[in-house]
């Protein structure tokens, strides 16, 4: 059973200095590969390195996290993105209601309804409010892949929620 929370905000680690030049142009040369449509022509390894590296380095911040889910979201790369988010609560990094929105999104975009469930019941265990865009992207995956037990699961709580679905 899903649980109702209230919203709250999440709290976000502040990225650590950067100790050099050199690394801080390595590391906005591989954002600045992400955002300038290189990684469209990347093979699925390349970018995951990319993504990698990008991980790697000390001063990575969620915004740069989002980034990269832009990326991954394009290409429908759902099992990345959510290794993405995996990561950055390995580093600290909270994931906030919008990484979780992304992610969800990526997993409904890809048709992978059981994902996106199990990222809405993450939510509710940190104590992250599920929006309705979030719930009815939730829905429709669910539904598409023919778990209509789970959409009506959703659909129960955010009545519970007092939270009106729009599907």
């Amino acid at each position: 059973a899903m649980v109702c929370t209230s919203p709250s905000t999440a709290q976000i680690a502040p990225a650590p200095v950067v100790q050099s030049q050199h690394h801080d142009r390595g590391h906005r040369r591989g954002i600045s590969r992400l955002l300038n449509g290189e990684a469209r022509r990347m093979r699925r390894d390349e970018l995951n390195g990319e993504i990698q590296r990008l991980l790697a380095d000390s001063a990575l911040n969620v915004r740069e996290c989002m980034v990269a889910l832009k990326v991954l979201g394009q290409r429908k790369l759902w099992q990345e993105a959510v290794g993405l988010m995996k990561s950055m609560s390995f580093r600290r990094l909270e994931p906030d209601q919008f990484v979780f929105n992304k992610i969800i999104s990526i997993c409904a975009s890809s048709k992978e309804g059981l994902p996106a469930w199990d990222l809405l019941r993450t939510m509710r265990q940190r104590r992250l409010f599920p929006d309705v865009y979030a719930c009815n992207m939730v829905i429709g995956a669910l539904a598409t892949g023919g778990s209509w037990e789970k959409a009506l699961s959703v659909i129960d709580s955010m009545k519970r929620c007092q939270t009106i679905p729009d599907v």
